[in-house]
């Protein structure tokens, strides 16, 4: 079997290819024995197994196939391949693994076997060479723009800026504006959407013009369960914030969750919202719900975004933009983030005392530094994602393309944005 599959993967290869791994020239390769040609090449293929030899074969055909059907060519002899191009492949056998997978097989482990392959052919046989190398994930990588093809797609930034627009509509059914504003909401907060189910709203602050909200949660998948402060930026993309207001209005002032469960069809305006948490198994449903309503997303193209997604986009972005890591934890809520345990209040002092007096203290000082730090992070990326969608590339997308162009996302810069 292993020399059946490395007959068919030979086969592909061109003739410059045939002379790199025989290292022949052209002509001296002709005047060789084809079986002295075929056993030196099967003898290359004798210390892997037949499953790296066929998971080779097949990336490379899927690769080929992603490269004539875009009229892409090699830059030079067959194997030298544009960084940009070989990340564009990865990233459609992932979307294409997610859109057609199943609770059993959802589908995350495709593209990490199209990077062995390939990693198989570069190691081997210079398929593609060391200069695209140089951008294949490492697998189990949680950082850089590695960090987007593990598992779950970051919510694209037009789809947010929709969702906003939907749940700001007068005309959005009310329990699809209040599931909008759910979704828009822990994508501006890098939230989980099990943590959006268990909130504490400490109140609004305002610095630089820009409205945040001061809330914590506690984390459902944390040992200690310690509550965890975060920052929520009130205006959108555009600079709006009335997906918020409408939002806020629909739920309940002593709620502690944004999905909210629901009587009747969602999509009718005499559908109505019951102060109960919607169970977590409806969350997915509800999400997807709304990105097919809000953003028009066929169902297959729903399917590749995860309760994950709007968490994922704004520490996306920032990694995309090039921005310090120490960012990253701070919009990920990460150990290590500013807004530690020394922020917190207890939560029976929050509900005495506007949150906003006690922040107004000195002994709160250190805090409120904090807090501005975290504010000015999170702003600069809602500016770097408006800004990308004001790019002409953005602006001329075709309405079903929800591919993100993450190496067209503006790029951190110091002197503005601050440290």
């Amino acid at each position: 079997m292993r020399r059946w599959e490395a007959t068919k993967l030979v086969k592909m290869f061109p003739l410059d290819a045939l002379c790199r791994l025989s290292g022949l020239p052209p002509d001296s390769l002709a005047r060789h024995d084809p079986n002295d040609i075929t056993q030196f090449l099967f003898a290359k293929f004798g210390k892997v197994s037949y499953a790296t030899v066929r998971n080779s074969r097949q990336a490379l055909t899927q690769l080929i196939t992603y490269m004539h059907a875009r009229g892409l060519d090699w830059e030079d002899r067959f194997g030298t391949l544009a960084e940009i191009d070989l990340f564009a492949f990865l990233m459609e056998v992932h979307v294409e693994a997610i859109v057609n997978g199943t609770t059993s097989r959802p589908g995350f482990g495709a593209v990490w076997g199209a990077f062995s392959g390939i990693h198989y052919l570069s190691s081997h046989f210079n398929l593609p060479t060391e200069e695209v190398r140089s951008s294949l994930p490492h697998k189990g990588a949680q950082h850089g723009v590695e960090s987007i093809l593990e598992g779950t797609l970051p919510l694209p930034p037009a789809a947010l800026q929709r969702v906003c627009d939907y749940a700001a509509d007068s005309r959005t059914p009310p329990v699809m504006a209040s599931w909008s504003h759910a979704l828009a909401f822990t994508a501006l907060s890098s939230l989980r959407q099990a943590n959006a189910q268990r909130l504490c709203n400490y109140g609004i602050l305002t610095f630089a013009g820009q409205d945040y909200l001061v809330s914590q949660h506690t984390d459902g998948k944390s040992r200690t369960n310690l509550p965890t402060v975060f920052l929520t930026l009130l205006q959108d993309l555009r600079g709006c914030q009335r997906w918020f207001d409408r939002g806020r209005t629909l739920l309940w002032d002593n709620g502690d969750f944004l999905w909210a469960n629901a009587d009747g069809n969602p999509m009718l305006h005499s559908s109505r919202l019951l102060c109960c948490p919607l169970p977590d198994g409806k969350i997915m449903e509800a999400l997807r719900l709304v990105l097919r309503h809000a953003c028009g997303m066929s169902p297959a193209m729903t399917s590749q975004y995860t309760k994950h997604s709007a968490r994922k986009m704004l520490v996306s972005t920032a990694k995309a933009g090039g921005c310090p890591w120490e960012q990253c934890i701070e919009l990920g809520h990460w150990k290590g983030t500013s807004l530690d345990n020394n922020c917190l209040l207890p939560t029976e002092t929050v509900r005495r005392k506007k949150a906003l007096a006690l922040m107004q203290m000195p002994a709160r000082y250190a805090a409120n530094a904090r807090i501005v730090r975290v504010a000015r992070i999170i702003t600069n990326q809602i500016h770097r994602l408006g800004a990308y969608l004001r790019l002409p590339h953005s602006v001329n997308r075709d309405p079903q393309d929800w591919t993100t162009q993450w190496h067209l996302m503006p790029q951190y810069n110091r002197v503005t944005e601050g440290s």
